[in-house]
């Protein structure tokens, strides 16, 4: 127990080097394009308009309740994004960052901190464009708005366990590194964006109630464009505070148990 409060503070310790490294991480990524920073806006964007010509305008599909497709993707593609992109990130961050994983004591533990907050400024570009788009069509932001902060805490909790376990086996075992993105890719397909819980057949839709990411998307949608509160599904929230503690404990187990292999290994 000592051990892992000790493992968390020396987390907190380090929230000033983890808001440094965030910044330079997030210029590094745009370093050297024409485009630099947007495209932290165009990428999401292209997304949006792509599925939207294919599945609104091509396969005519709706939102539940005859909604508009676009806004019921484009309200659950925000979580996802970020989601997607830090798991990506940080499952190569430990190789990405070999050089002060060998030769400096580094605290690799922010790193997961440090690909969260990098990439949560897109994140929130994103949000804004998508709070633009809502208005468009008449939706306009109530006091549901703040609960997302709500939900966007409970990504991160989500992520900081599966970072740390990604990010420590992939040292170790390189599969892991080359896996993440084809279950990312499945995952998608298995997650509430484009289709809705309502379409699923009832035998298959414990897929829906056992993904805690599910949880998440519609929570975004519930905030941005149903308006409901958050505790209108104490069993959701129950069984993902549950799963995320059950991840996050064991990422941080896992990640502090061979934290001094890793330079070894590399």
């Amino acid at each position: 127990m000592n051990k892992s409060a000790n493992f968390l503070k020396g987390i907190y310790k380090q929230r000033h080097l983890i808001v440094f490294m965030a910044k330079r991480e997030f210029i590094a990524r745009y370093m050297g394009t024409l485009g630099g920073s947007m495209w932290a806006i165009l990428n999401p964007l292209i997304t949006v308009v792509v599925f939207y010509f294919v599945f609104s305008l091509g396969f005519k599909v709706s939102g539940p309740g005859n909604q508009s497709f676009l806004l019921y993707f484009v309200c659950g593609l925000i979580p996802w994004l970020m989601f997607n992109e830090v798991i990506n990130a940080s499952t190569n961050g430990i190789r990405n960052n070999l050089s002060l994983i060998k030769k400096t004591v580094f605290p690799s533990e922010i790193l997961p901190f440090v690909y969260i907050l990098s990439f949560s400024i897109s994140h929130l570009v994103f949000f804004i464009i998508t709070i633009i788009l809502l208005m468009v069509y008449n939706i306009l932001p109530s006091i549901y708005i703040f609960q997302i902060f709500f939900y966007y805490l409970c990504l991160i909790f989500l992520m900081t366990g599966m970072c740390w376990i990604l990010s420590a086996l992939n040292v170790f075992h390189r599969d892991v590194g080359q896996g993440v993105p084809i279950v990312l890719n499945i995952l998608f397909w298995m997650t509430p964006l484009i289709w809705s819980v309502e379409m699923v057949p009832e035998r298959y839709k414990w897929i829906y109630m056992v993904n805690p990411l599910a949880y998440i998307i519609e929570g975004y949608r519930k905030s941005l464009l149903y308006q409901t509160p958050v505790w209108d599904d104490i069993n959701s929230i129950i069984y993902f505070i549950i799963f995320s503690s059950i991840v996050f404990i064991i990422g941080a187990m896992v990640f502090h148990k061979f934290k001094m292999e890793f330079a070894d290994a590399l």
